[in-house]
């Protein structure tokens, strides 16, 4: 017999997947803005000059954004933290390829992950123009997923070099 307990599980699931969400994005951002040192020489704050550190210090922001408006309801501020994630600047050629020489044949999964990010980002857009909070979550924690499962697979190979 099943416990009653389990039968209130999947009214809870909204909270939960908003309590981890947030969790998550909030772990996201602590961790990520650590990734360029403080007083580095980096030349900008949006991640123009093309390098991988500071685009991802950039996104980290933007999705530090996506998460304040979640917390607020304001689908305007999540609109547009998402679309920044959509729209962010790339790689310089030197840097890519600087990328592809250490990555090598897993580079495709590399770009395969950032065209995830980006895909999602702007399904995130729409889902917040629609005011669809529970899809808002959804895709959060499908792009936080997609983020992570990249830090983990390729930041400490790409941090060597």
């Amino acid at each position: 017999m099943i416990d009653r307990r389990l039968r209130t599980f999947p009214a809870a699931l909204p909270s939960l997947a908003l309590v981890l969400t947030l969790g998550l994005g909030f772990l996201l951002s602590a961790c990520a803005s650590t990734a360029v040192a403080p007083g580095s020489d980096l030349p900008s704050e949006d991640g123009a000059d093309g390098t991988l550190p500071r685009i991802m210090a950039g996104l980290s922001e933007d999705a530090a954004g996506v998460n304040a408006g979640i917390w607020l309801e304001d689908f305007d501020s999540i609109a547009a933290s998402a679309q920044a994630i959509a729209d962010h600047p790339t790689v310089s050629d030197e840097e890519r390829a600087s990328i592809q020489a250490v990555l090598g044949e897993d580079m495709a999964d590399f770009a395969l992950g950032d065209k995830t990010v980006h895909e999602t980002a702007v399904s995130l857009v729409e889902a917040a123009k629609a005011q669809d909070m529970a899809e808002v979550l959804a895709l959060n924690a499908k792009m936080q997923t997609e983020c992570v499962a990249c830090h983990t697979e390729f930041r400490g190979r790409l941090a060597d070099r």
